[in-house]
């Protein structure tokens, strides 16, 4: 089970993709692409967007066929389950950045959205 919801973004935008037929073709550059950005980057933001980068290249690259199915779920399973060990590697900081920055930041802006109501 996936927290995150770029994680979750991810994984179902792959399936969607393999739902329609077509087969995702993983190269070496996007293995060594994805391990570059790991190396370079702490900030979750910019992984997200360069993980988000070349799933739309990988997804551009491929191609309508058959007997792809089983292969490309197998991929997709491990990514899913990539992304779940490192979720749980720092839980705490996903639990933070899925769900409480999100709540308390809509509590913060409800809450000034009414002291400015009262204000008027």
């Amino acid at each position: 089970m996936l927290i995150h919801p770029t994680h979750r973004k991810i994984v179902a935008l792959f399936k969607e993709h393999v739902a329609s037929g077509k087969h995702l073709e993983i190269i070496q550059q996007d293995m060594d692409d994805f391990h570059q950005l790991i190396q370079r980057t702490q900030k979750a933001m910019e992984r997200h967007k360069g993980i988000y980068r070349i799933l739309l290249r990988i997804m551009n690259r491929s191609k309508t066929g058959t007997g792809y199915l089983e292969s490309d779920l197998l991929v997709i399973s491990h990514i899913e389950k990539a992304f779940a060990r490192a979720e749980r590697k720092r839980l705490d900081i996903t639990i933070r950045n899925a769900i409480l920055i999100p709540i308390l930041s809509k509590l913060l802006r409800w809450i000034d959205h009414t002291e400015k109501e009262r204000d008027e």
